[in-house]
């Protein structure tokens, strides 16, 4: 009886061991599980660090220079020796400064063209007026025709007159260096002759081209290119003429 009552508690023991072990996970699931995990965060720490990087650690912007000017590519202006940089093209600062004084040479040589061509323009329409009166007064046209024209011409004309008179001053003659004498009063006297001798023949020209152009003798093109070559001539002598008064009365004479 004893040895049946021990077998039975031996039996019952074997068996809760069993169930036990049963309900115990195995050790080898865990573990994926774990790893799971364990890749979980290493890529999280990945791309954390990797957002790191991509900031400047000090707080300042990269795409700014130290003056604070965008350093995109765009605005970018930097000089190194003389020479800017300026969206990424070389501009050399010398180059721009004497290419600035090159065009106010230039601007000022077409303006003293350009005043010129006015004024010669301006001698054809008084040409072209006293065009008009002689047609009307040999019954070519009306008074209508006259007035209407004439009023248009005179516009033109005071038009012309206006731009000149602002540019008149302003236009730079030069005179050759030791033209005359100036410690030479007689030499000084007789170059006045002469400077006054050739202005009245000048003005004798100036005449003859305005009435060649009324009598259709020249064309307006040729009689206003005229105009500009005796006009250049006539301000050189109004220099001299000027220059030799002012002289000559500076050191006592009198005409």
């Amino acid at each position: 009886m004893k040895k049946y009552i021990a077998l039975s508690l031996l039996m019952l023991m074997v068996t809760a061991c069993s169930n036990n072990a049963s309900q115990q996970p195995p050790t080898s699931q865990q573990s994926p599980a774990t790893n799971a995990v364990d890749n979980n965060t290493t890529i999280d720490n990945t791309e954390t660090n990797t957002a790191i990087d991509n900031t400047d650690t000090n707080g300042i912007d990269p795409t700014l220079d130290n003056n604070g000017i965008s350093n995109n590519g765009l605005n970018t202006i930097t000089e190194n020796g003389g020479v800017s940089n300026i969206g990424g093209m070389n501009y050399t600062t010398t180059a721009t400064v004497n290419a600035t004084t090159d065009t106010a040479a230039a601007m000022t040589s077409e303006t003293v063209e350009n005043y010129y061509k006015m004024v010669g323009e301006e001698k054809a329409i008084e040409a072209d007026i006293e065009r008009l009166e002689r047609d009307f007064a040999a019954k070519r046209i009306d008074a209508n025709t006259l007035q209407s024209q004439k009023a248009t011409l005179k516009q033109q004309e005071n038009t012309l007159e206006n731009q000149i008179d602002a540019l008149e001053n302003q236009i730079p003659i030069s005179l050759p260096q030791n033209w005359v004498d100036t410690s030479n009063m007689e030499q000084m006297i007789q170059k006045l002759k002469e400077v006054e001798n050739s202005d009245k023949q000048l003005e004798l020209a100036l005449d003859q081209a305005e009435q060649d152009y009324i009598n259709n003798a020249i064309t307006r093109e040729d009689f206003i290119a005229k105009v500009i070559e005796l006009e250049k001539q006539k301000d050189i002598l109004d220099k001299q003429d000027d220059f030799l008064e002012d002289t000559l009365e500076s050191l006592g004479w009198d005409d």
